[in-house]
């Protein structure tokens, strides 16, 4: 099996954790599709579990979920484990920037922690670049995420509390 294509079928939550349960045991899936589910952060969070079992998915589409920010740091959780997860849907969900800013840090750090493991396989040693970008890009996020929730909006104006 290559594609499991089960958008608009109402899985919601009890059904997401009952497909977790046996997806781990189609490691060559290359694409699945769970938009309009209404899987909310829960279903997401254990599909999430299973990502990283799946060693050949490479597409992900769970638009229109009800996934917050708390979906979205479980799914970077998975994507640091899942090098070959490139394309992912979250359309249509309830993501702020911060969340986004979650799975870009960890889309950074899977393709750093894909290199080192490349170059290690290469030559049995890590390159010490790959594994700082890696560690960097994690620094970098938190950073970001530290000033951002100091930073107080008004209508035009921006200040650092």
């Amino acid at each position: 099996m290559y594609v499991l294509n089960v958008a608009h079928n109402q899985v919601r939550v009890a059904g997401a954790r009952g497909l977790a349960s046996v997806l781990g045991k189609f490691p060559a899936l290359r694409s699945l599709n769970l938009s309009g589910n209404d899987l909310q952060d829960e279903g997401l969070a254990a599909v999430c579990r299973v990502v990283p079992q799946m060693g050949m998915l490479d597409t992900l589409a769970v638009s229109g979920n009800g996934i917050t920010d708390a979906g979205a740091d479980d799914l970077a959780n998975a994507l640091t484990l899942s090098p070959a997860l490139t394309q992912i849907d979250l359309t249509a969900n309830i993501i702020s920037e911060d969340g986004q800013w979650a799975l870009a840090a960890a889309r950074v750090a899977a393709v750093a922690a894909a290199a080192a493991e490349r170059h290690r396989t290469e030559r049995d040693a890590a390159p010490p670049i790959a594994e700082r970008s890696a560690a960097q890009a994690r620094r970098m996020y938190m950073l970001d995420t530290a000033l951002r929730r100091r930073v107080v909006t008004t209508p035009q104006v921006f200040t650092v509390a």
